[in-house]
């Protein structure tokens, strides 16, 4: 591995692996370099409890920029926008070129927009995640003012529910809950890829605290006065939260790499690049065998350690690489903002505050597992 370049670009949950490792890819003689948007990584998670204040800010992000740095790696505040496969290298947003032996993605996915971004309304996407951060300050400022808060969500999918379940309660925690006028614009219906049973749920959940839920109605634009639907009707808004649908980044489409049907680069099941194998990733930017799956995040953590051997395994040029199988059955739970969760599982679909417990003590002992024991004192908060 002497003298080898490893590039990885993001910090997200598949590469927390390999960056554990980087101090024994360095003193090998590895050459490694993160490329991220921001110094931190924040966990998608424990996004719903940073908007409600059920957690604090630094509870719920990974110190990249630390990790790196104390592990002898160099971090670029950066992002990639043209791959040049056949020449090893990497053009970033900043003019930069990187070149690379091995270069690894993990740069998630990215919210679809709606026309009408600056039409006057302030304009939230639920990614990146500081995103959500920002949005609770704002919604924290004007409660303060006594500024009446008309929040549209548009989408009706697991991240627009949690974040209306969750606006509700920082209403409460606030005691602004009469200043508080929230619609959740759902699609053709609240969580229409879950069973019957959780969306009943959590649309009961949801109008038990007031928000007025709009199915069978898509958004179209956002306008000066809120969001107008296919129906015609505009939804009255000064803030809006974006929790539309996801799509891969363009970067692998316009780097002319093979991509799967939603734009993803397509890796096989070793998580590799097939026409530059060189090339490897995880996460929701990646079509295992060309395939989208379903984005969410037991996928990225159960590639992670797959990864991370399979990279090493790569900048040695030799050994067997190990195979990833996505998994068929996983467990979903909705935070509801209330101290309740839904568990979603086997068809099986259940509400409780144990639920809720159960995701807080997942959720947390993720965050200490992920972070390496060899940084957790030198990067601590």
């Amino acid at each position: 591995m002497r003298g080898k370049r490893l590039v990885l670009l993001g910090a997200g949950h598949a590469h927390l692996p390999i960056l554990a490792r980087l101090p024994k890819l360095i003193e090998a003689g590895v050459q490694v370099t993160v490329v991220g948007p921001a110094p931190f990584h924040y966990y998608s998670g424990m996004a719903p409890g940073l908007l409600s204040g059920r957690y604090a800010l630094k509870e719920a992000r990974f110190p990249m920029r630390c990790i790196v740095e104390l592990a002898g790696g160099e971090f670029l505040e950066d992002t990639v926008t043209i791959i040049r496969a056949t020449r090893r290298e990497l053009v970033l947003a900043s003019g930069a070129t990187l070149p690379y032996d091995v270069a690894s993605f993990n740069i998630g996915s990215e919210i679809v927009s709606l026309p009408g971004m600056d039409a006057g309304p302030a304009v939230f996407k639920v990614k990146p995640i500081q995103n959500v951060n920002r949005l609770h300050d704002m919604v924290v400022r004007m409660f303060a003012e006594q500024e009446t808060v008309r929040v549209v969500v548009v989408g009706g999918g697991p991240a627009g529910v949690e974040m209306s379940g969750n606006l509700v309660t920082l209403a409460q925690r606030n005691d602004a809950s009469k200043l508080l006028d929230l619609t959740l614009i759902a699609g053709s219906k609240v969580l229409h890829n879950a069973p019957a049973a959780a969306r009943r749920i959590a649309a009961n959940a949801l109008h038990a605290h007031g928000v007025a839920i709009m199915e069978g109605e898509r958004a179209e634009e956002i306008t000066a006065e809120g969001v107008r639907t296919d129906s015609g009707r505009v939804h009255p808004a000064n803030i809006v939260v974006l929790a539309l649908g996801t799509s891969a980044p363009s970067v692998f489409k316009d780097s002319g790499l093979p991509v799967g049907s939603d734009g993803g680069l397509e890796v096989d099941d070793h998580l590799r690049c097939p026409d530059f194998p060189e090339l490897l990733g995880g996460g929701d930017c990646v079509c295992p065998g060309g395939e989208v799956i379903p984005r969410v995040g037991v996928h990225a953590v159960r590639e992670g350690p797959l990864l991370a051997d399979n990279i090493e395994t790569t900048l040695v040029d030799s050994g067997a690489l190990k195979t990833f199988t996505p998994q068929q059955r996983f467990m979903l739970l909705y935070n509801l903002g209330d101290g309740s969760a839904v568990f979603n599982k086997w068809g099986v679909a259940l509400r409780s505050r144990l639920f809720m417990l159960l995701k807080d003590y997942i959720d947390r002992g993720f965050m200490r597992s992920a972070m390496p024991g060899w940084a957790a004192a030198a990067c601590a908060e």
